[in-house]
């Protein structure tokens, strides 16, 4: 009459099957980490490779240093980031190591320059989405660049200040240049007098998960802030070097 008078059922033990199959799949898991390592490292050194190159094409056609020297700061951007996903055993990226990183290899190539670089003692770093670590480096190497750009070309005694701060999940990095002005007619928002690096940085920006501002600082210069958040950032408290601080003179 269409009543459950009983169930009758046939049982198999699988356990050493799957076992097998979960220990497949970490061991598939190892050598696809293993195989990325490898290929970030790769192209990390094929872009030192280039970098290589182009200084010494810049060293035989000084006309072309200042328009290579940008080239390369760019390129060493990427390859720092290859470089940091080729060693990182999760293959995620700090963003403090990012930021102080950037900073070293822009001391490097610009010597005239000082560069600081600051964060709280409580600062919680955190972690950049694999798909968006080459476009966040490029864009605070370019705010860096610019930064340095529009410095005297001695030393004034008066460094690039670039400081981390948390606001609730998101992160802010100010770099503050003190001999800078903003230009009367320059306005970010609506894209007017940018120059070529500045358009190139416009169109790195993310969709969501970042903002970008200018304002002229106290008492003299200019403070550009970049604000980035999730889904740019990963949500964690887990990241290790939270307390990180350099000060470079």
């Amino acid at each position: 009459r269409g009543n459950v008078i009983g169930i009758a059922g046939v049982s198999r033990d699988i356990t050493d099957r799957k076992l097998a199959e979960d220990a497949r799949l970490k061991r598939d898991a190892g050598l696809r980490a293993a195989l990325v390592r490898e290929v970030n490292h790769r192209i990390k050194n094929n872009l030192q490779s280039v970098m290589a190159l182009l200084h010494q094409h810049a060293v035989s056609h000084p006309e072309t240093a200042l328009v290579i020297q940008k080239a390369i700061a760019r390129l060493n951007a990427i390859a720092m980031v290859h470089g940091m996903h080729g060693g990182a055993t999760n293959q995620e990226v700090n963003l403090c190591n990012i930021v102080n990183a950037l900073a070293t290899s822009m001391r490097g190539l610009y010597s005239g320059t000082p560069i600081e670089v600051q964060t709280n003692d409580d600062f919680v770093a955190v972690q950049v989405v694999n798909s968006e670590t080459v476009p966040i480096a490029l864009i605070i190497n370019e705010l860096i660049q610019n930064a340095v750009k529009h410095s005297p070309a001695t030393d004034s005694g008066k460094p690039i200040r670039i400081q981390l701060a948390r606001s609730g999940p998101a992160i802010r990095i100010s770099i503050t240049n003190p001999d800078a002005v903003l230009p009367a007619s320059f306005d970010y928002a609506l894209g007017t007098g940018l120059g070529a690096g500045l358009n190139l940085l416009k169109s790195l920006m993310p969709q969501t998960g970042a903002e970008i501002s200018f304002a002229s600082a106290a008492p003299a210069g200019v403070t550009v802030t970049l604000t980035l958040a999730p889904p740019i950032l990963m949500d964690t408290d887990k990241t290790q070097g939270s307390g990180m601080a350099t000060r470079h003179g």
